[in-house]
């Protein structure tokens, strides 16, 4: 997967659902699903780096398999039921928190942390 852009990675979860390992580029989006070395193999943006890892999964079947199996287990973190009831603690957090006469503090080191750090917390 050659974008830098992608903002939401859902084809690559796509595909990390259907068990395939991932290549792709190393950029936003990607890198918040994809650990390299583990779901997938993520490059720099180098056209020649990126048909290096997609040769290294085909003829590595073993690391394809295994790699395969990693996504697969990873995407189940980003299934629409886990994520909804994430979303839901975080709502009830809020309404907790209001309900008691508190405000929310904004912690500015938090919203530099990737989204995915922030949903892995609640």
């Amino acid at each position: 997967f050659a974008s830098v852009t992608e903002t939401q990675g859902l084809a690559i979860l796509e595909a990390m659902a259907a068990g395939l390992p991932v290549a792709a580029v190393d950029a936003s989006g990607t890198s918040d699903a994809v650990e390299t070395g583990r779901q997938g193999l993520l490059t720099t943006n180098d056209s020649a780096a990126l048909a290096q890892a997609i040769e290294k999964l085909v003829v590595d079947e073993s690391l394809r398999k295994s790699m395969g199996a990693e996504a697969r287990s990873k995407a189940k973190e980003y299934d629409i039921t886990h994520q909804a009831q994430r979303l839901l603690s975080v709502y009830e957090e809020a309404i907790e928190t209001a309900r008691a006469g508190q405000r929310i503090q904004c912690n500015n080191e938090r919203h530099k942390t990737p989204w995915r750090h922030l949903l892995m917390a609640v």
